[in-house]
């Protein structure tokens, strides 16, 4: 039996989770309403997933969701978002 020795490195998953999780803590204030910031998580993911066809109904399967809506409307700021992303969006490249 062979015993693993603990790493004080992160695997690659959980640095993809980390980072990923940082990104859409930054983003998040851009969306007024949970449900778009969520529909935007799940479209993110969607686009970095290793699904062939990155289409509304590919990545809504993906995300587990029946239809491509809620994946779609989050490509659309809300009003309020729009002009507090595009104050920050210089921060967000750097």
């Amino acid at each position: 039996m062979r015993s693993e020795a603990s790493s004080s490195f992160p695997s690659a998953e959980e640095l993809w989770t980390s980072l990923f999780k940082n990104l859409c803590e930054r983003i998040g204030p851009c969306f007024a309403r949970s449900e778009t910031r969520e529909g935007v998580q799940a479209y993110l993911r969607g686009l970095l997933s290793p699904v062939e066809r990155k289409n509304g109904w590919q990545l809504a399967e993906e995300a587990g969701l029946s239809t491509p809506y809620a994946t779609a409307v989050p490509v659309e700021p809300s009003r309020v978002g729009e002009r507090r992303g595009a104050r920050s969006a210089p921060s967000l490249c750097a």
